[in-house]
């Protein structure tokens, strides 16, 4: 009777404690892009401008490990001074090629820093890959720049955001950690980083960083790694060639979706191109950093239209509060 009743007891209080954990784990990834959020303000008040997620075209190389992302752009402004003097930049702030042609990977690898993995993570936490024949691992992120819309939030009905582009996804310029010059497209855009001044709609109407630590399920209820991060370079790098950009996204897909099989232009199954799917293991939605320096739970229920796309547009003219 005596076992029975310990064995009732601990079946009553193991959700209790699986509840006071998550929400624990929840809090510290709130904690983690709360910094990012300061880190951004930080970083606008030294540099004059945002970070951005690529090269601008001037200095376009096809090498996929020589242009920095964001996330090492905020290396000083999150404590992280003595690893990014180790680092090798060259032209536009980028991983400097000529001294260092495989992104700095010696100072880089198997770096883990802790807070840019959200402790509910249900994706893979380093990518491997060789160069010259030696091994290395190198950091994926949880978090995720938001780059734009790929939709025009004025007529997602028929129109597609300004600067509308494709190739192995769509990339476009209307968010808030932009994709800088024209990469090579045709047309050619040349597009400069821009600062909080350009997020004419508001920084407490504008989203900046988003979670992306969970699984993406596919078409037949799989779950795959698919995201930002996970293509060469890890999470720290901003751009392959062309339109291949990691560690933004551009949002087409609502929160926590499902990858259709198909998928020629959306591109949401693959960890290269700024299309993948804002995810997250917090149940019912993900955590965003708001370019005020807050951070907000989204609900995945979230009107996509007339909610999501309007603030991950820095500029659209359609200011929306957030839910």
């Amino acid at each position: 009777m005596v076992i029975a009743i310990i064995g009732v007891l601990i079946a009553l209080l193991l959700p209790a404690v699986q509840a006071a954990r998550e929400a624990a784990r929840r809090m510290q990834c709130s904690n983690n892009l709360k910094q990012f959020g300061i880190a951004l303000h930080n970083y606008f008040d030294t540099c004059k401008e945002l970070p951005y997620a690529a090269a601008p075209a001037s200095i376009r190389d096809g090498d996929w490990r020589s242009h920095r992302s964001w996330a090492v752009a905020l290396f000083p402004f999150i404590e992280q001074q003595p690893l990014y003097s180790k680092l090798i930049f060259g032209d536009a702030g980028n991983f400097d090629t000529s001294a260092n042609p495989k992104t700095n990977v010696n100072a880089l690898n198997g770096v883990v820093l802790s807070y840019f993995y959200c402790p509910s993570n249900k994706r893979g936490k380093m990518r491997e890959d060789t160069s010259g024949g030696v091994q290395y691992k190198l950091q994926k992120i949880n978090y995720v720049g938001i780059g734009g819309t790929v939709k025009n939030p004025n007529n997602v009905a028929n129109d597609v955001s300004p600067f509308f582009f494709i190739y192995n996804g769509n990339r476009t310029f209307n968010g808030t950690i932009i994709a800088t010059g024209g990469q090579g497209e045709t047309p050619t855009f040349s597009i400069d980083s821009i600062g909080l001044e350009s997020l004419s709609d508001g920084t407490s109407n504008t989203v900046g960083i988003a979670e992306q630590s969970n699984l993406v399920k596919d078409s037949s209820g799989n779950p795959q790694d698919w995201g930002a991060s996970g293509h060469r370079g890890g999470g720290w790098n901003g751009n392959h060639t062309l339109n291949w950009v990691g560690n933004i996204t551009h949002i087409y897909w609502t929160i926590n979706s499902v990858c259709p099989g198909t998928v020629p232009s959306s591109a949401c199954n693959q960890p290269y191109v700024p299309n993948t799917i804002i995810t997250s293991p917090h149940t019912g939605g993900a955590q965003f950093t708001v370019m005020d320096g807050s951070v907000r739970f989204i609900s995945e229920t979230v009107d996509l239209n007339n909610v999501l796309l309007r603030l991950a547009a820095r500029n659209d003219g359609l200011p929306v509060a957030l839910p």
